[in-house]
């Protein structure tokens, strides 16, 4: 799930909002919604996870699976589709996009965040049909980033390593002819 720390760091989060057609539930009162981080966001470059929501469980067939949905109550999403007005994509794959500004608050489910809908604005940021593979490419280089991050920390160590084991072999050889022994 995304992190979102500092003060004020969660007023005013330029989000996305990703719902598909069978994501009602079957009493029609909530749809579930994967909110993200909009990867333009100020917050959003540096995460690998944009996700608000990020739940693991294990399926019936055994596979680990992993949820980045939160259910919203129909008259929630009625107020996220108003505010994102024509700031809204649908994609080939069925999916439809929002974009909106809210403020972000700990879910009551205790797995994650979700939007205040109370308190959604027009999002000043313009999203197109490549929205989702722009935030695929924002977690992606912010994966590759960490992960060279952390060769660079484990190189410098790994090096240190060879350069002591190459002074204790120094240090067990035996003195050679023309050098005095020191003991």
């Amino acid at each position: 799930m995304a992190n979102i720390k500092g003060p004020g760091s969660m007023k005013a989060v330029e989000l996305i909002a990703v719902t598909y057609p069978n994501n009602v539930t079957r009493d029609g009162k909530s749809r579930y919604l994967d909110v993200q981080v909009n990867a333009k966001d100020p917050r959003g470059p540096g995460q690998t996870n944009l996700h608000l929501v990020t739940t693991r469980s294990t399926g019936p067939d055994g596979k680990p699976r992993i949820s980045n949905g939160a259910p919203y109550s129909t008259a929630q999403f009625e107020a996220i589709k108003e505010a994102a007005g024509d700031n809204v994509v649908t994609l080939p794959s069925g999916a439809s996009v929002y974009a909106v500004k809210a403020d972000l608050m700990p879910s009551s489910r205790k797995s994650g965040l979700v939007m205040n809908t109370k308190q959604l604005a027009p999002s000043e940021l313009t999203i197109d049909g490549e929205v989702l593979d722009n935030q695929f490419a924002s977690v992606a280089e912010a994966k590759a980033a960490k992960q060279a991050e952390a060769t660079a920390v484990e190189a410098p160590a790994a090096e240190a390593a060879v350069q002591a084991d190459a002074v204790q072999a120094d240090a067990t050889e035996p003195a050679r002819e023309d050098e005095p022994a020191l003991a």
